[in-house]
């Protein structure tokens, strides 16, 4: 959360509007000791008292799992601020497997058991 320079792409507000508006629940696990928190919730800001919206704080998280519909991608990957050209200084080989059906659906139970 301390560089979120492509959330606007990977959560636009125009999206996430629609979204809450089909009151369809997002959840987001954030590590419960990063201060960086704050630019996250100023980004979500006009959506915060949505009731479908979640901001979960998890000790010691360290994950980079996206769970969308009936996917569960996991990896190496950092959505928010990862490098996403050749040319960036910060470019490195990231890598995330995505699963789907059954495996999705097991790999979905097996992360929220371990956030409890």
């Amino acid at each position: 959360t301390r560089d979120i320079r492509h959330l606007s792409s990977i959560l636009p507000r125009s999206i996430l509007d629609r979204f809450l508006k089909a009151k369809r629940p997002l959840q987001i696990f954030y590590r419960a000791d990063d201060e960086n928190i704050v630019l996250l919730r100023h980004y979500l800001r006009e959506f915060m008292a949505h009731p479908t919206l979640m901001l979960v704080p998890i000790d010691k998280l360290h994950r980079k799992t996206l769970i969308a519909d009936d996917k569960y991608v996991e990896g190496s990957f950092n959505w928010l601020s990862s490098a996403r050209t050749l040319e960036d200084d910060y470019f490195l080989m990231e890598t995330s497997f995505v699963f789907t059906g059954s495996t999705a659906h097991k790999f979905t139970e097996e992360f929220y058991r371990s956030i409890r």
